[in-house]
């Protein structure tokens, strides 16, 4: 299948901690692109407080031809009053599409290290250019490249759509918001915000 290579032996080698050693650019000279942003996605708000996770997902869905509603989506992920408990809810989800082709994997950011920083670039890289979105678990607040603080103190669930500068910026879709809803930011701080969270899909 197309995504052997993310788990082969460089998503491994990247895995480690041994990959701090390589630097983040190590990852860019399989790329021809520095900046690339999904086009063919749908972005709709979330309906209620607590359908982070099923619009997210619907987002990502819609970058492959899917458009279920928020409602469908909540009852199989399965999402309550308390929001969506996991990413894996997500993943599994996502995975249950044809068009998906089972690609998306768990991945967690458990110390923040650089190794792990540079696998979430890696994988941001990976999926755009074969035009899939990633989605997110992220808890707490962080500032955007527009200096904007996004704080989410109980969780929340978000779309990566692009990448800019060869993948050291993010480019994000936030099902929370009406305006201003698409911003980048960089992967530091995007790992930073991911860390102690369930993780992310890629």
């Amino acid at each position: 299948m197309a995504h052997t290579l993310r788990r082969g032996a460089l998503a491994t080698l990247l895995s480690v901690a041994a990959a701090a050693t390589i630097g983040l650019t190590s990852v860019d000279t399989a790329h021809a692109a520095t900046a690339r942003t999904l086009t063919t996605y749908s972005f709709q708000a979330q309906q209620t407080g607590y359908w982070c996770g099923p619009a997210a997902t619907r987002l990502a869905l819609t970058q492959r031809g899917y458009a279920p509603s928020q409602s469908s989506l909540a009852s199989k992920l399965p999402t309550d009053t308390a929001g969506t408990d996991s990413i894996t809810q997500v993943m599994r989800v996502l995975n249950s599409y044809a068009n998906v082709n089972g690609w998306y994997e768990h991945k967690v950011v458990n110390s923040n290290s650089a190794a792990e920083q540079n696998l979430l670039k890696y994988d941001i890289v990976f999926d755009v250019d074969r035009n899939y979105a990633l989605v997110l678990n992220v808890r707490g607040g962080r500032t955007d490249t527009a200096g904007v603080y996004h704080n989410y103190p109980g969780g929340h669930y978000l779309t990566v759509v692009g990448y800019t500068n060869s993948g050291a910026y993010a480019v994000i879709e936030d099902v929370a918001l009406g305006s201003g809803h698409r911003y980048t930011m960089s992967l530091a701080n995007l790992s930073w915000w991911v860390w102690s969270t369930t993780g992310y899909t890629a």
